[in-house]
């Protein structure tokens, strides 16, 4: 369905066309990005630096497999 500029008239709240509505989405999408980012900083803060593997694990040197 495509919208003509007198159904935005008569629809206020269609939010592609309320330049009102359009800046309330962005500030929501960028408060909501801002709170992602200082998550991810906080995570990488209590992660240590170099990654820690599990040891591999090694079979007996002449053990048979049977």
């Amino acid at each position: 369905m495509v919208f003509q500029s007198s159904d935005a008239e008569e629809h206020p709240m269609i939010p592609f066309t309320n330049p009102e509505i359009q800046l309330e989405l962005v500030h929501a999408q960028a408060a909501e990005l801002v709170r992602e980012a200082d998550d991810y900083r906080r995570a990488k803060a209590l992660r240590p630096k170099e990654p820690r593997h599990w040891p591999r694990l090694r079979r007996a040197a002449k053990q048979s497999i049977a």
